[in-house]
């Protein structure tokens, strides 16, 4: 058990697993950008609704599969160093400098609980709406009806130039509660959980017609707290770096 702890936690697994990891990634991001029109939406899929809509093309699966994969043993790699540090720091010594080497670890940790959060539950939609209709999102049971929409121009040499734009909406769950929102360009609104954002891209859109995007993720609170304990490492180092003696001055 020792032996598969160690190597589990080696250095070297961990950096082959990152140029694993790398490089299924660059392969992914050169074959959407030949194939945008095919590979777009993936952008806005969870993991489980893109493994339904792709398994019968082996490629793509695979692709995920292998990405997922390696990530995964790369979170147990990085956990085995969690635990190896754990015990130098509490069993044989204590150092600010492990310490914030264990800070970093588990932040890591944390990023990748995050993004695995956002990949099972996350919801994000982008919907075109009107003034006045009711529209559903997704399954998640919330109905957005536009009560008003505003969008703000100034003529600049005969050319009419968007300001933005400035919505009102009605949101009800399927709890039966109900709030109202208002969104403007760059300043969402919240209601039961969700965020809801103006999209940018409306030159498309009548006066009356409006493009958001909802989302959920409940993975910005893990990265909050790993963003936190990074915060933390890096103070553990240079309070390490403050207490080494120089030895210049001697």
């Amino acid at each position: 058990m020792k032996q598969f702890l160690n190597f589990l936690s080696s250095i070297r697994l961990g950096f082959y697993l990152l140029i694993l990891a790398s490089f299924v990634l660059c392969a992914g991001a050169v074959t959407a950008e030949f194939f945008m029109n095919d590979y777009h939406d993936l952008n806005f899929m969870r993991f489980p609704v893109w493994l339904m809509q792709h398994a019968e093309q082996p490629l793509l699966y695979s692709w995920i599969l292998v990405l997922f994969t390696g990530l995964f043993l790369l979170a147990l790699n990085t956990l085995a160093c969690v635990v190896t540090y754990f015990q130098s720091i509490f069993v044989r010594c204590h150092s600010f400098r492990r310490t914030g080497i264990l800070l970093f670890h588990v932040c890591f940790l944390f990023f990748l609980l995050g993004h695995c959060l956002y990949e099972f539950t996350g919801t994000q939609e982008i919907l075109t709406l009107e003034k006045g209709h009711i529209y559903g999102v997704g399954v998640t049971g919330l109905k957005i009806t536009p009560v008003s929409i505003v969008k703000k121009a100034i003529i600049v040499n005969d050319v009419s130039v968007p300001m933005g734009t400035k919505a009102v909406m009605n949101v009800a769950t399927n709890r039966d509660k109900k709030s109202t929102i208002s969104l403007e360009s760059m300043k969402p609104g919240f209601a039961d959980g969700y965020s809801f954002h103006l999209s940018m891209k409306d030159k498309d859109l009548s006066d009356t017609q409006v493009r958001i995007i909802v989302r959920r993720d409940y993975g910005l609170y893990a990265l909050a707290v790993g963003g936190i304990i990074a915060l933390i490492a890096v103070i553990f180092f240079m309070f390490n770096g403050a207490r080494r003696p120089d030895h210049h001055l001697n």
